[in-house]
């Protein structure tokens, strides 16, 4: 029987279960009970992530029960908080940093209601121990809080600003070449914040370009990967902004860069991607002014929807250029005739997968087919049809359809 163990055996058999089933069997008697009161052991990497309330009675109940379950587990058992409620209990959350000066190592808060004010009293209770910050969701944030951060003392590699709509380019520039900032920041998180655009990224890129590896300005979520990623850029991105984000960023090993929807993006900014990115695989340019496509020998996933000037003659050199090419997006992309599709998937051999005009699945496989012999097969996968383009030995090519 396990209550028949010594303690420090029961915490070490404990200590090897998840926490969710460690709480479960905390509450089956009292002398696990206690053992989990005591070791701080058992509470080890423990994540608080906080609901949303529409009701305030609901949210400062839920507070008073947190604050009540947390005084009976030792001090520095959290490590990442996420806290999502209003600044109304702002005094539970001060309650919990004091509570974890040494185990805290991230938090974020989420509000649409987070005033300067309320940063200011944050940011000065955080633990020294905090290196990655997220303060997201509010468009009542100015540039003040960036002092804040600076005044915290925390030595932070993770930021997240996420939808703090108020916040410009001095704000961020006079945080990044602050006398006092000795931050290595190697991730940082800009989304929807209009007033941010290349001319302090290009800043953060030569200060912390070196480090820095993952970088999200204004657009969808990509997986931090092991290396470097560049989410989507800002719109309000200059040409030059770009030539300069590019040649300053250090971005040998940047493996997928999002360009979409930027504007100023030129045909010159296209040749310099090739240039200083010889490891990109994945290029989304969607929706952009471009007419060319550069050599990028390590490329397998473009996006290269809603080109308008993109034609058919773009496509010849792709296999050769872009050999491990395996998805291409063209969706409303230009006059592309499908023919040209069907060439460029044929003659990939069996590893490109092209998503067309119509949002169409343009697949592509080697079959045998009995006495015929071999045929290399193009299918287009639609909502109710299967088509299919053969290329025989020959050279010729034949196409047929069937109902799914």
């Amino acid at each position: 029987m396990i209550s028949e163990l010594p303690n420090h055996l029961v915490e070490e058999v404990l200590s090897y279960l998840p926490l969710i089933a460690r709480l479960n069997l905390r509450v089956t008697c009292r002398k696990l009970d206690g053992i989990f009161r005591n070791s701080r052991r058992l509470w080890i990497g423990f994540q608080l992530l906080t609901p949303v309330f529409e009701e305030a009675e609901e949210e400062k109940q839920y507070c008073e029960n947190l604050i009540a379950f947390f005084s009976t587990v030792p001090h520095d058992s959290i490590a990442h908080m996420f806290w999502k409620l209003s600044p109304d209990v702002l005094q539970s959350l001060l309650i919990l940093l004091e509570r974890n000066p040494e185990s805290l190592r991230a938090v974020d808060i989420h509000n649409e209601e987070l005033t300067d004010q309320v940063v200011q009293i944050i940011t000065d209770h955080l633990p020294g121990t905090v290196t990655h910050l997220g303060i997201m969701g509010s468009p009542l944030l100015t540039d003040s809080i960036f002092q804040f951060i600076l005044n915290s003392g925390c030595f932070l590699n993770h930021l997240d600003l996420s939808y703090d709509s108020l916040l410009t380019d001095v704000g961020f520039r006079s945080f990044l070449q602050h006398p006092d900032n000795k931050m290595k920041l190697s991730a940082v998180v800009l989304n929807y914040i209009s007033y941010i655009t290349d001319s302090s990224i290009s800043i953060l890129l030569e200060l912390h370009g070196h480090c820095l590896k993952h970088l999200h300005v204004d657009g969808e979520n990509l997986p931090n990967r092991v290396f470097k990623e560049i989410a989507k850029v800002s719109r309000k991105f200059t040409s030059h902004g770009i030539s300069q984000f590019l040649q300053r960023g250090k971005l040998q090993h940047l493996q997928k860069l999002n360009l979409s929807e930027c504007d100023a993006l030129s045909n010159e900014n296209l040749k310099e991607v090739a240039i200083f990115c010889p490891n990109l695989t994945h290029l989304h340019i969607a929706w952009c002014n471009l007419v060319i496509i550069d050599k990028c020998h390590r490329m397998r996933d473009m996006d290269l929807s809603g080109l308008d000037k993109l034609r058919g003659n773009h496509f010849g050199l792709i296999p050769f250029k872009m050999p491990h090419l395996e998805k291409l997006k063209m969706e409303m992309s230009g006059a592309v005739d499908e023919r040209d599709l069907h060439w460029i998937v044929i003659q990939m051999k069996g590893q490109l997968e092209v998503i067309d005009f119509y949002h169409q699945v343009l697949k592509k496989y080697r079959k045998e087919k009995g006495s015929e012999g071999s045929r290399t097969e193009s299918e287009v996968l639609t909502a109710d049809q299967h088509v299919q383009i053969f290329e025989d030995e020959d050279g010729d090519e034949q196409s047929g359809s069937e109902e799914l």
